[in-house]
């Protein structure tokens, strides 16, 4: 069922009607197949999120003996407490695994697995070459070994596989940059805490001042854009994780709310302008609909943007 990517492993993606989906490579068939059979019941893939890949599934009775996974896996047991068998140094060993329970499969660690009941479960997949970038200014362009572990706690690693799920099931409703920074995150804690290389993690530098004024105009001239993390990020010549941390030091706020409040304020000029409907400065300011601008501006503003509209119209 779960499965990892590693380095001997080439990074591909399965593509088919449903789109792409968390692979493994099966030394038995001698070929890439699904992580887990049958369909997802829920997948980001019709999202276009680059570099990780989010899915929910229900798996009954499974046997996957000799497998190894495309991409590294985080699996989030969700419902059912229920008991699987791992092979560990040649022998089928029992896990029980409870819901909120996590589970680590690095890319390309060989790994067999069975049981009679997976129950329902989430499968966070993280592609090779977004953990190296998500992860540059703490590796240093070196290489991290992470080792399979199964059904432990982590509140942390918890609480953003269940960020991007809700981001999964809500369509992308904030954004494909709300999502990144949670992929991002994730990604950072799951190698600061689990991963190994041969020196201590280093602390980074900080980042020169005028890298964030770079980022804040390229925020500025992308307002109407689905703005990812990555893109501001690579305007700023920084990571995403160095990035987020120097932007938030040196503005209060992260790049997520501060783009959100920069929306806000140029819905604010375009509405006191009364050139446009509320729906078409929703998708000028970057927001999926007038709903999402509705409920942002509330959220900031204090005010529906009608009644902001009807405000001015009194003054």
């Amino acid at each position: 069922m779960f499965g990892l990517n590693e380095g001997a492993v080439e990074e591909r993606a399965m593509t088919d009607a449903q789109g792409p989906k968390n692979m493994v490579f099966d030394r038995t068939l001698g070929r890439v197949r699904p992580a887990a059979s049958g369909q997802p019941m829920m997948s980001s893939a019709p999202l276009g999120w680059r570099g990780y890949l989010v899915e929910t599934h229900r798996l009954g009775t499974h046997e996957a003996p000799d497998i190894t996974a495309v991409d590294t896996l985080i699996v989030l047991q969700l419902a059912e407490t229920v008991t699987i068998e791992v092979k560990e140094n040649g022998r089928y060993v029992q896990k029980r695994i409870e819901p909120g329970d996590i589970s680590i499969i690095p890319a390309g660690a060989p790994f067999s697995t069975r049981g009679q009941n997976y129950g329902e479960f989430l499968l966070v997949s993280l592609q090779r070459t977004f953990l190296q970038m998500a992860c540059n200014d703490i590796l240093h362009g070196e290489e991290f070994i992470l080792h399979p572990r199964f059904g432990f706690k982590d509140p942390v690693l918890q609480g953003l596989c269940l960020g991007l799920k809700s981001e999964m099931e809500e369509r992308g409703k904030n954004g494909r940059h709300y999502s990144e920074t949670l992929a991002n995150s994730l990604a950072v804690h799951l190698i600061r805490k689990y991963g190994r290389k041969g020196d201590q993690f280093r602390p980074m530098h900080e980042a020169p001042h005028q890298r964030i004024r770079v980022a804040m105009d390229y925020i500025h001239e992308h307002l109407h854009e689905d703005i990812s993390l990555n893109d501001i990020a690579g305007a700023a010549r920084l990571s995403p994780f160095h990035f987020s941390r120097t932007f938030k030091q040196a503005t209060g706020h992260s790049p997520h709310q501060y783009v959100t409040r920069e929306r806000i304020e140029h819905a604010k000029k375009l509405i006191a302008q009364g050139e446009m409907t509320l729906s078409a400065i929703a998708k000028a300011c970057g927001f999926c609909d007038q709903s999402h601008l509705n409920k942002h501006f509330k959220k900031i503003a204090g005010v529906t943007p009608g009644e902001f509209a009807n405000s001015l119209a009194r003054r």
